[in-house]
């Protein structure tokens, strides 16, 4: 019936003894619809609504006035703009006439049958209420649908958001906005240093728990914790050594047997079972990891999953000589055939890092036990990959801080004493892109890879210089470099007096005692 990618999500409805919790989303809607489109259509739909509802029509082609005795209004213009959710949609009509340019009074609909031949909403996955039919579908079909949208509705609070861990902005510079653009509903957006979910337009997909590099969103409905406890629940009770996990979001019934040598994992959402998980599954025993996707999957959240598995591909031929430890499947059905003696062996890990840590620490730590015992060279990585390194000019690097100042996931660290020391940890660097961009030298050049554990587990100097003693008292106040740099750049702006240029050789203390 539509035309887009209808809502993921069954809405149940509100119990008469319903309270409002915090697990859960409600929509409340009286049935006002606006039906938006050109032609003739438009009308004949508008009118198949009308039991019931109180219905606008907006015509962009012809005209029309109210009919009177009907529940029904009519009239010429365009929908300039639409945003909202089942029983809060906001549209702003533009039309020739003044009378009737709001006829809701607030211009607030409950449902919206889009007939238009760009849709008003463009996301993947529309929002509950929005209705966007195919030309052939029967009007009556969409009059019972629109009816079955009338009255109190939930949903669960499908993630949790912890701020402290985002990277998304420093300092006013934008960061990570991976969780943003892998969002097929259009639910998350900036909001100044952090992100904002709207719970509304959320459906569950876990796109977004995949996106994030450092797990400051969760998926609520599975969170790492419950995944792992099940998955190796799953490994252990498998009647062959070693099998492969195979995991989906399909029912029971439709999953069938599992092939010989496999083993099944149902998830509410695939996406919500990430990078850091296949990894878990191979350092508990699973000699492979497929992930079947589900036909009904949006484009964009397939994009995101098929990106993720091809950095780990780089990953497997690196480390194991096998870039299909991790793999994806169109249908339960490809997974038959799937184990044999000629599969690569298993690489199991004796120890494995405790569920309550977070993301990053967690995929770096499990990594670490899967890796091979002597060394490789760092892999390269996609554009696109939220792990690798930086490469700092220092040449042009005056040890100002900034970048350590800025870093959100605290990967660059500034330390001084005897000398000013720029140390970088590549475990905690989720390729932002922050300190890059806010560097007023350009000195950073980032560099998407993945190093073995001795190099990215440690911290390491990437830049270090001696530091500038005041000419007065022969205190260490500052980098040479940075402090040199200071002189160039305040000679350069404006000339200044001999005693001027003596003042910039001091530090703070011995210029405010000599300024006094």
């Amino acid at each position: 019936m539509s035309r887009t990618s209808a809502c993921p999500v069954t809405l149940k409805p509100l119990s008469t003894d319903h309270l409002p919790s915090r697990d859960t989303i409600e929509y409340r809607s009286r049935g006002a619809v606006l039906v938006v489109g050109d032609g003739p259509a438009v009308l004949v739909t508008a009118r198949a609504l009308t039991g019931g509802h109180r219905v606008v029509a907006v015509l962009s082609h012809g005209d029309g006035a109210a009919e009177p005795g009907e529940t029904l209004t009519v009239i010429q213009g365009r929908v300039t703009s639409l945003e909202g959710w089942l029983g809060s949609y906001r549209a702003d009509i533009d039309t020739p006439h003044a009378d009737r340019a709001c006829p809701n009074e607030d211009g607030r609909y409950d449902i919206v049958v889009d007939l238009s031949e760009q849709p008003l909403i463009p996301h993947a996955v529309a929002p509950p209420g929005y209705l966007r039919p195919h030309p052939e579908t029967p009007h009556e079909d969409i009059a019972r649908l629109a009816q079955g949208l009338v009255g109190g509705f939930e949903k669960p609070r499908y993630f949790n958001y912890e701020s402290t861990l985002c990277a998304h902005h420093a300092f006013g510079t934008t960061g990570c906005t991976r969780c943003i653009e892998a969002c097929d509903t259009g639910a998350i957006s900036s909001a100044g240093s952090r992100i904002y979910v709207e719970p509304h337009l959320c459906q569950g997909c876990a796109a977004c728990t995949l996106a994030c590099p450092t797990g400051a969103l969760t998926y609520r409905l599975g969170d790492r914790a419950t995944l792992l406890a099940r998955m190796t629940e799953t490994l252990a009770a498998a009647s062959t050594p070693h099998p492969v996990l195979v995991v989906h979001s399909v029912d029971e019934e439709q999953a069938g047997a599992p092939s010989p040598g496999c083993v099944l994992l149902a998830v509410e959402a695939l996406a919500a079972f990430g990078e850091d998980l296949w990894l878990a599954a191979l350092a508990h025993g699973a000699r492979r990891v497929v992930l079947v996707v589900p036909r009904e999957m949006p484009r964009q959240t397939r994009d995101l999953l098929e990106r993720r598995v091809a950095i780990f591909r780089a990953v497997g031929e690196a480390l194991w000589d096998d870039p299909q430890r991790v793999t994806m499947a169109d249908d339960m059905g490809v997974v038959h055939g799937l184990s044999g003696p000629d599969m690569a062996p298993a690489i199991a890990s004796a120890s494995t890092p405790s569920p309550q840590e977070t993301k990053r620490p967690f995929l770096s730590h499990t990594l670490a036990s899967l890796e091979p015992e002597e060394d490789f060279a760092p892999v390269r990585l996609a554009a696109d990959a939220p792990y690798g390194t930086i490469i700092v000019n220092v040449d042009r690097c005056t040890l100002c801080s900034t970048c350590a100042r800025v870093c959100p996931t605290g990967a660059i660290r500034y330390d001084e004493s005897s000398r000013a020391e720029l140390r970088f940890l590549e475990a905690a660097c989720v390729q932002c892109g922050i300190c890059d961009r806010t560097c007023p030298e350009g000195a950073i050049t980032r560099v998407q890879r993945l190093a073995p554990a001795q190099l990215r587990q440690g911290w390491r100097i990437v830049n270090d210089g001696d530091m500038a003693r005041c000419s007065a008292c022969g205190t260490a106040f500052a980098p040479e470099k940075l402090q040199a740099s200071l002189i160039r750049k305040t000679i350069a702006a404006a000339s200044v007096t001999e005693a001027g240029a003596e003042q910039l050789q001091r530090c703070p203390a011995c210029r405010h005692m000599r300024h006094e």
